[in-house]
């Protein structure tokens, strides 16, 4: 569950990735479980839903429901030396957690 907004860069099984708009039935991506799926329909709808933007070092930014889940390391775990990542909602995350690129 989850809402990605507009311009938002989703990843392929193959490693590529794609805005979210481009994304086509057939298309199979990376979900929050890790795992591939295969997109069976596509919508495009306004979303009435509350949205989180977080913003990165580097000047990127995500924009997202505060409930779409993120792959991260929490700052405080890191600190305490765990470096394995999990999937957290936007609104849980916060300035100094560690945001996780998932590997080709």
């Amino acid at each position: 569950r989850g809402c990605a907004v507009e311009n938002e860069i989703v990843q392929l099984s193959n490693g590529e990735k794609k805005y979210i708009q481009d994304v086509k039935h057939g298309d199979i991506v990376v979900g929050h479980d890790e795992k591939p799926h295969k997109v069976l329909f596509t919508y495009e709808y306004d979303c009435d839903e509350e949205v989180v933007t977080l913003s990165t070092e580097d000047d990127n930014s995500l924009t997202m429901t505060k409930d779409h889940k993120v792959y991260a390391i929490k700052k405080e775990d890191f600190e305490k030396g765990i470096r394995q990542p999990s999937w957290y909602p936007m609104e849980e995350l916060n300035e100094g957690d560690y945001l996780v690129e998932l590997d080709d």
